[in-house]
């Protein structure tokens, strides 16, 4: 649901919503896979993620990604990282990402990911089983690599 773009050299991710009324944050965004509309939260998204902790994780992630090609939007992404790492005892950064790594090569094609401003909303509908596996896969890919620069540059 994110347009990715470069503002003064940093990343950042667009998200274009229509909000719904003036009383309150929600917001109607539009799935371009399923083409259709869903309603949400914007500010419940952000909050969600800054609020985790996990943001390093998250960024880490997403160069991994976007280096390997892989389609995986960026906010299924950061809620998978934070399922990844619940209930763990979080460590060093590094080990974090070999955690989240090895939850993606063994249980990211199967889980059911919620968007936590409308759980009618199921995020990880979002990709086909294909399209998840290809993640997984490049995740083994990852675990099996001897040195970092060969995982993340």
């Amino acid at each position: 649901m994110s347009i990715n773009v470069r503002v003064q050299g940093q990343s950042v991710d667009l998200v274009p919503g229509k909000l719904q009324n003036y009383l309150c944050e929600d917001h109607a965004l539009y799935r371009r896979r399923a083409k259709t509309w869903t309603k949400t939260n914007v500010q419940t998204h952000i909050d969600h993620v800054r609020n985790s902790g996990l943001v390093s994780e998250m960024r880490i992630l997403k160069l991994w990604r976007n280096q390997k090609r892989l389609d995986f939007p960026s906010f299924y992404l950061e809620l998978t990282v934070m399922r990844a790492l619940a209930g763990k005892i979080r460590l060093s950064l590094s080990d974090n990402v070999w955690t989240i790594l090895e939850y993606l090569a063994e249980s990211f094609s199967a889980a059911r990911i919620v968007d936590p401003a409308n759980t009618n909303n199921v995020i990880s509908d979002d990709l086909t089983a294909t399209e998840k596996q290809s993640i997984a896969a490049a995740a083994r890919t990852a675990r099996n690599a001897p040195t970092w620069e060969e995982i993340v540059r």
